[in-house]
């Protein structure tokens, strides 16, 4: 019934109306309630309808808002392609609004040459409902396109009977613009790596590329060269290792393996680098390699990049470069090397020598002009050359007087170089110092020997003819001593004549002393002894305001020398100290030894290297200054007053010293004293001297003598003495008219007295035709000084004998009957 009712109702509501017998019998209260029920959910469905179409219309609005929005092209195609709608970012790719794009052909904004793709794309589409991706050229209507992708998928809320595809366009400009740069980047990779390979194959250096592992991956031209005994190809992707004992035969095992860790240190990336230089074998000889080996690194090694570099000349070059630093520093000369287009021309290298010489050391002038090496007395002149040398870019040899770091002076042998860039301009100087002081006095010493030579000839000569006057005066005037009564007056006024004919001839003596041509007797003179000898003579001569001590050395020896002459040494060196101490001081003569080497100055100068006597004598005087010094050995140079000195003292000294084999060296400083040291050529220890015989009258005797002298006063002066003993004299004025005598006379000439030098024949010439001719003759030369070979740098030969001038007449009648009476 209920059921009924409710059918009831809900016709009234639809159709209005109802059949009047369909009311029979029906409960119109309980319709009425079905009608106000069925209403009332009436009420609620349109009420639920209306929000549901309400919904679906904002669904509709968003969709659509999402379909015109989407950032994707999206477009609705009809079976012919057609556009049914397209959103408003397919519209604006396409150039156009939604409007003007609906109900045009696909194919109006396609390339031509993309239509017919278009086409069968559609029609797989839509017949079989596959999705289709496809590249195509969409084009504008205004003009322009850019390259897409196009994606073709059924479209499933497609009506009944017409079928629609749902299209998606893809502009791809960037992808595309990007696929261009990556092939332009993969092409100029390409071309980069063909560079880098020519690159590599223009290098001299063999190069591998080795992979993580250590396998060779890549190798240049220069290793496909060094490979060529094999092919380069079968090292790729062989391990480094191995290839190497292929290619670099002959390589230490220790090497081998020093380089395997190196390499292998590389890898792991423990080490930044790996740099080794080893000798290997070849046929041509050894040869020096550098191996170099680096890693190759992305985020990590990847891998490494191995060089061989054949080294061979650059280590002989270092070789060469060490030998020149060695000569160089063992060298006695300085090196510098001036920057000559620095402000100030600055030293920037300083050899060991320089620093030696100088007592300079290399960190304290580098960067220095050298000019702190001159001083007061160095010779402007010489520097005013040096410089003008530098300026013409010459090269320039002088010698400048230099003062070390503690300011002592010695003479720097300088020569200096420029050195040249490519274009011809002076960029450095180089600079060879020689310490010269030694050299510059030895040439100085020898110059004052060829001076006093020189002088010395003119002196021998004046002392020869003054000891031919002083034997005539000495002579008559000793004989008519023994004939007059001492104590008288005229023998007291005789005496006086003796006396200075005696003092004449000690100036004879110091005079041909002086020129080397005084008649030496040599002998082997104990050092020492002969010092003490004459300290009791030496402190008479200096004062008591004097102190005189003599320091003899245990090692001083014997020297070979004239006694007497070594006393004038003596004597004059102790006078000069004399009288540069006025006021008293103290003198000091020391003697020693010193031994010459080879390469010591004076040796290279002509003294024999070996053993030496020395005797110094020192004063704490007044001293001398450089240019005393200068001039020190020259005869007649003197620095006393009128009167006072003849300046032969020092000059007697220099030729006393030098005729016996030896030199002389002075050192003084003004204020500071003097010190002169006479070296004299060393010899065994002489033996004891001889007792002297007992004083006796002249002998006599009756043999003929051949008197042979050129000098008529000594003629004269001798015949007297002699046939005053009671010898016969045959008389010769030359050597000419003395050997007609000999002829004639033949062997009853028991004695020939010769003087030397003589015009015509010499007295050497004469004694030997004579004992040529009679054996037995003797000989007695006489000379106030000798050239002749007679004597022979002051050794006499053994046969001969000799009586210096001027002689006693006691001296004559001595040496006669000693020579006669000679075996």
């Amino acid at each position: 019934m209920q059921t009924d009712l409710r059918h009831l109702a809900e016709q009234l509501l639809r159709d209005g109306t109802v059949m009047a017998p369909d009311l029979n019998g029906i409960d119109l209260d309980g319709l009425v309630h079905e009608l106000y029920v069925y209403h009332a959910e009436l009420v609620v469905q349109k009420s639920e309808l209306e929000a549901a179409q309400a919904e679906a219309e904002r669904s509709r609005n968003e969709y659509a808002q999402l379909f015109h929005y989407a950032p994707a092209s999206i477009l609705f195609l009809d079976r012919r392609g057609v556009i049914r709608e397209a959103n408003q970012t397919a519209a604006r790719a396409l150039g156009a609004d939604a409007g003007a794009v609906r109900g045009k052909p696909f194919t109006a904004f396609l390339a031509g040459g993309d239509h017919a793709a278009f086409h069968r794309h559609l029609r797989s589409v839509l017949g079989a409902g596959h999705r289709r991706e496809f590249p195509a050229r969409c084009v504008r209507p205004g003009g322009g396109g850019f390259p897409a992708e196009v994606v073709l998928e059924w479209w499933p809320m497609s009506a009944p009977g017409e079928p629609r595809a749902a299209a998606a366009v893809r502009d791809v400009s960037d992808r595309a613009a990007a696929e261009v740069a990556r092939r332009a980047a993969a092409e100029a990779e390409r071309r980069a790596w063909e560079q880098t390979r020519a690159t590599l194959d223009a290098l001299p250096a063999q190069i591998a590329l080795l992979d993580p592992a250590g396998a060779v991956v890549a190798v240049n031209a220069a290793w496909r060269r060094a490979a060529a005994a094999r092919p380069a190809a079968g090292d790729i992707g062989a391990p480094y290792l191995d290839v190497r004992a292929g290619i670099w035969a002959g390589t230490r095992a220790a090497d081998e393996r020093h380089v395997a860790d190196g390499l292998g240190a590389v890898l792991a990336g423990t080490a930044a680098e790996f740099v080794f230089e080893y000798l290997y074998g070849t046929h041509d000889g050894p040869r020096w390699c550098r191996l170099v080996v680096t890693p190759v690194r992305a985020d990590r090694v990847t891998g490494a990049a191995v060089t061989h570099t054949d080294v061979t000349e650059r280590k002989a070059a270092e070789q060469a470069l060490r030998f020149r630093e060695r000569a160089i520093t063992s060298a006695d000369q300085g090196f510098v090397i001036c920057d000559f287009l620095a402000p100030d021309r600055p030293l920037i290298y300083v050899s060991p020598g320089f620093e030696r010489i100088t007592g300079w050391a290399a960190a304290d002038v580098t960067g220095r002009n050298c000019r702190f090496l001159q001083g007061r007395d160095t010779d402007r002149a010489a520097v005013d050359r040096l410089r003008a040398a530098q300026a013409a870019g010459e090269a320039c040899a002088i010698e400048l007087l230099n003062y070390r770091r503690d300011g002592t002076a010695f003479w720097n042998g300088l020569s200096v170089s420029p050195v040249r860039d490519e274009t011809g301009r002076v960029t450095h100087y180089v600079g060879v110092l020689s310490d010269v002081t030694a050299r510059r006095l030895l040439d100085e010493q020898s110059r004052q020997g060829q001076k006093m030579e020189a002088i010395g000839r003119l002196a021998s000569g004046v002392a020869h003819d003054f000891n031919n006057l002083l034997t005539v005066i000495n002579g008559y005037t000793e004989i008519l001593l023994a004939e007059l009564p001492p104590g008288g007056r005229a023998h007291q006024l005789l005496r006086e004549v003796w006396s200075a004919g005696e003092r004449s001839a000690g100036l004879t003596r110091q005079l041909l002393s002086f020129s080397h041509k005084q008649v030496l007797r040599p002998q082997d003179l104990d050092l020492n002894a002969a010092v003490a000898g004459a300290e009791s003579l030496l402190r008479r001569l200096i004062g008591e305001d004097i102190q005189l001590v003599t320091l003899p050395g245990a090692d001083a020896g014997a020297a070979h020398a004239d006694a007497g002459q070594l006393q004038q040494v003596l004597m004059n060196l102790s006078i000069n100290a004399r009288d540069a101490m006025p006021t008293g001081g103290q003198l000091t003569i020391r003697t020693g030894a010193f031994d010459l080497g080879a390469d010591h100055p004076r040796a290279r100068l002509g003294a024999p290297p070996g053993r030496y006597a020395t005797l110094s004598v020192s004063d704490t005087g007044c001293g001398m200054s450089v240019e005393v010094k200068g001039h020190l050995f020259e005869p007649f140079f003197t620095t006393k007053g009128v009167g006072k000195g003849t300046g032969l003292g020092l000059a007697t000294v220099f030729g006393v010293v030098q005729s016996s084999g030896g030199w002389v060296q002075v050192e003084s400083e003004p204020g500071a004293g003097t010190t002169v040291c006479v070296y004299l050529p060393q010899v065994a220890a002489p033996a004891p001297p001889p007792e002297p015989p007992p004083s006796t009258r002249p002998p006599r005797g009756a043999e003929t003598i051949l008197l042979v002298e050129d000098e008529d006063g000594v003629r004269a002066l001798s015949r007297c003495i002699l046939t005053a003993c009671g010898y016969t004299v045959l008389e010769a004025c030359d050597g000419a008219e003395a050997l007609r005598l000999a002829r004639a006379q033949g062997p009853s000439i028991q004695l020939v007295l010769t003087d030397v030098v003589m015009p015509g024949p010499s007295g050497r010439e004469v004694a030997e035709e004579i004992r040529g001719r009679h054996p037995a003759t003797k000989v007695l030369f006489v000379s106030g000084y000798t050239d002749d070979a007679v004597v022979t740098r002051g050794v006499f030969q053994d046969q001969m004998h000799f009586l210096h001038k001027p002689f006693s007449p006691d001296a004559l009648a001595l040496k006669v009957r000693e020579v006669l009476d000679a075996p």
